[in-house]
């Protein structure tokens, strides 16, 4: 069997296991939530938006230095269709923050239905900062 197709199956193998382990949380089974598209395709549109805004950054320049520390040329834009979505694209920040206070909300709520106290939940989240 040649290697390659074996490193798959490990793959599929590794997936199949580690579902197996999180279904089981403190002795119960516990079934999955679906996901929620609305966020899941906010989430792309976010992305997107980042994206062409760091493509517009490195392939045209039209960012000037006074939008990041204050300088005085603030760019001027000619063209409606550049403005516009030099306008849009900013946008994609406050939109991961939101993203993330939503998905800490939902992983709080399904911490608690899963019997989580309310302590852990909180240092769960502090742990990445100071962990």
């Amino acid at each position: 069997m040649p290697q390659h197709v074996e490193i798959v199956l490990w793959i599929q193998e590794m997936n199949e296991h580690s579902l197996g382990q999180e279904n089981q949380i403190l002795g119960k089974v516990v079934e999955k939530a679906p996901r929620l598209f609305s966020i899941d395709a906010l989430r792309g549109l976010i992305m997107v938006l980042m994206a062409l805004d760091h493509a517009n950054y490195f392939i045209t320049n039209l960012h000037s230095i006074g939008e990041y520390w204050g300088g005085s040329p603030l760019p001027v834009y000619n063209d409606p269709l550049v403005f516009l979505t030099r306008f849009v694209t900013h946008l994609a920040a406050p939109g991961f923050f939101f993203l993330m206070g939503t998905g800490m909300i939902l992983f709080a709520n399904s911490r608690q239905k899963q019997g989580w106290k309310k302590s852990a939940i909180i240092q769960h989240f502090f742990v990445g900062v100071w962990g």
